[in-house]
Formats: structure tokens, C-alpha cells, sequence
């Protein structure tokens, strides 16, 4: 299927192939095969079915077929397309449309409809925990807006040095990356330098996978009986920092995604922060010009 661009290509081409050049691509990393069961193999299945429903088609009508056959405002959509796309790129195949036409609407509705909570329910709802691992969970995804797997894979030495940062480890979904607490006082508050370990979960990549991890997370926010899930504690770091004046590209490196994700994903938020920013300094200007007149 690597041949020429805009070449017959052949969705029926052995998922097992693709499966071991994709493993060779990685170089070996644990958590590859899990990643491509999770995030590749799914979709190239769906592609092999609309080709075998459709065999008249050309293959990038294929391609268009699967992807218009997710609802437009679900994740699955989006996250189909990114498997889709890494597959066009590695069959280096033409297509009759552009990835931008079918991408969609998940990310805009998520981001008008998302409640999140305040800081100070935030700290109520920490107090309100049992003592034990799984608090420790709930701080450490509050002060460092961790998602749910990080919280497993990541150091968190500094912190028990007296720092109020720690460090996300490489085998998480975006790579190693450095992540400060805010607000730090939190750090105290929600004894966050204890030594104390962690709840107890399968974490070996070639056994289990980030994701069934992070699903054993938000389990436990659900048996807690807690009023929001625990991405809200990370998108409300997010939204947190934007009012400490943190510069976007470092509150996206934190975060460990790219600036685009980033202004993408809290564009309502940044945007807020900005005209509020711009009508402050419009009044104080004001304020200066009456009383240059007045003077």
C-alpha cells in the first residue's frame, strides 16, 4: 500500500503488517502495542469494512465514508480522523478532500458547554475525602492539573524537596514535561510533599494500558459521589493560570500539549481574559487623559 501518492491503495492490507512497522516506528517503547491496539487498529477496521461495503469506490472515498460515518459533535470523530490521517500519511495516499471538511464539531461543544468548578469548591470537596490514597490522587490533579493517568507516572521527588513543581514521566500520553503547582499553596494545604503512596493499580503498559487507567480514576470520582469529573480539575488549572498571568505557551507546555491545543481548548477562557485585560487598561487611560484635562 506504500506506493506512489495517489496510487489504488488497499485497506485490506494485513493489520498485523501495519501493526509490526508501526511497532519498529517506536522503537520498541512498552506502551506501543497497547497505543495501537487502542488508537490504530480500531479504525483501520472500520476502513477495511467500508472498503469491503463499498468496493467500487476509489480508496479516498473510503477514507470519507468512515470518517462521515461518526457523529460530527462526538470524540470519536475527532480521534478517529487523527488515527485516519496517520494512516493516509503511511499509504502516502491522496485524497479528495481536505481533513478540515469532516473534522467535526466535538472540541467547540465541549468547550461552550464545560462547568467547572471553583477554587473554593475545589478545596471543600478535597476535605471532604477520606484520608488515603485516592486524596492524594484528588490533590495532586487539583495543584498540578494532571490528567488522570500522569498522576501515576510521574516524580515526585522535587516536591519532597521543598519545590512546588514535579515532573511527568515520558511513558504518559504526551512525553515527559514539568508541571508547577498553582495555586502553590495548595501544596501545603493539601499535604502534597507527603511521601505517601498511591492507590494501588495494574501499571505495567504491557499488561494494561493509559487509558484503563485513567478510567479506574474517574470510577473512583464516581463512587466518591464527586459533583464533576476529574478532567474539570485539569481544564480548571488551565483556567487558573490564565488568571495568574501565565504567558499560554508556558501554561501549554505544562500541560504537556502544543500552544494551538491550547488556545484551541480554552479559546472562551483566553478570550475573556484578554478583552478584560484590554477594557482595564482602555479605563485606566481614560482615568489618565480626564485628569491630564482636568489638570
Amino acid at each position: 500500500m506504500a506506493g506512489s501518492a495517489g496510487s489504488r491503495a488497499d485497506p485490506g492490507r494485513s493489520p498485523g503488517g501495519l501493526c509490526r512497522s508501526f511497532l519498529a516506528a517506536t522503537g520498541g517503547n512498552p506502551r506501543a502495542r497497547a497505543t495501537w491496539e487502542k488508537a490504530y487498529a480500531p479504525y483501520l477496521r472500520q476502513l477495511q469494512q467500508t472498503a469491503a461495503r463499498y468496493p467500487e469506490l476509489s480508496p479516498g472515498e473510503w477514507f470519507y465514508r468512515t470518517a462521515m460515518a461518526w457523529p460530527v459533535e462526538a470524540r470519536s470523530r475527532q480521534v478517529g480522523i487523527t488515527a485516519l490521517r496517520s494512516l493516509q500519511q503511511f499509504w502516502q495516499l491522496e485524497l479528495p478532500f481536505a481533513w478540515e471538511q469532516v473534522k467535526g464539531t466535538y472540541g467547540r461543544r465541549q468547550g461552550r458547554e464545560r462547568h467547572l468548578p471553583d477554587d473554593t469548591t475545589v478545596v471543600a470537596h478535597y476535605h471532604r475525602l477520606p484520608k488515603g490514597p485516592w486524596r492524594q490522587v484528588y490533590g495532586l490533579m487539583a495543584a498540578f492539573g494532571l490528567r488522570n493517568h500522569e498522576v501515576f507516572f510521574c516524580d515526585r521527588q522535587p516536591l519532597q524537596q521543598g519545590e512546588n513543581r514535579l515532573e511527568v514521566g515520558v511513558t504518559t500520553k504526551t512525553g515527559a514535561h514539568q508541571v508547577w503547582a498553582f495555586p502553590p499553596e495548595w501544596v501545603e494545604e493539601m499535604d502534597l510533599r507527603s511521601p505517601s503512596p498511591l492507590p494501588r493499580l495494574r501499571l505495567d503498559l504491557r499488561h494494561t494500558s493509559l487509558q484503563r487507567i485513567g478510567q479506574q480514576v474517574t470510577q473512583q470520582f464516581r463512587r466518591y459521589d464527586l459533583p464533576f469529573a476529574p478532567y474539570d480539575l485539569r481544564h480548571a488549572w488551565a483556567v487558573r493560570v490564565l488568571r495568574y498571568g501565565l504567558p499560554d505557551a508556558i501554561a501549554a507546555q505544562m500541560m504537556g500539549h502544543s500552544l494551538a491545543i491550547h488556545n484551541r481548548t480554552y479559546q472562551r477562557w483566553i478570550a475573556q481574559r484578554d478583552q478584560g485585560a484590554a477594557m482595564a487598561a482602555a479605563w485606566q487611560q481614560r482615568q489618565t487623559d480626564l485628569a491630564r484635562t482636568a489638570g
